[in-house]
């Protein structure tokens, strides 16, 4: 009688293991720093530019990630595919905030995405043991 390929596969012990570890030093938003908050209006729409402070400075790595990927994770917030985002230091300053974009909503999309690079960066560093 013969097994199916799959049902081997998963009866055959493997030396590899991973694991993914929670780490305790994750990048977090700390605040929407609201006073410091730009309009900007250069053509007949007025738009907003909305700092966030960060937990921690995060590394060099990270921050292109989270640039290269920012219009993908915004695409399906309605009013935020036209945003551009930047990373320094411990802030992130995310620019062309139009008026119809919520402060809850940006707020979100901004955790979310730093939520998603967390896990990337992890899947990254996770090695086999």
């Amino acid at each position: 009688m013969m097994q199916p390929q799959i049902a081997t596969h998963m009866n055959t012990p493997s030396k590899v293991i991973y694991r993914l570890t929670p780490t305790q030093n994750l990048v977090k938003i700390n605040e929407m720093i609201i006073s410091e908050i730009s309009i900007i209006k250069s053509t007949p729409k007025v738009f907003y530019q909305v700092p966030f402070e960060l937990s921690k400075q995060p590394n060099r790595s990270w921050k292109e990630l989270l640039l290269n990927s920012w219009p993908f994770l915004c695409e399906q917030v309605e009013h935020a595919s036209e945003t551009t985002i930047w990373a320094c230091h411990n802030r992130i300053i995310i620019n062309n905030v139009p008026m119809d974009l919520d402060k809850y909503v940006l707020n979100d999309l901004l955790s979310n995405a730093i939520d998603t690079i967390n896990e990337w960066v992890n899947l990254r560093n996770c090695k086999p043991t």
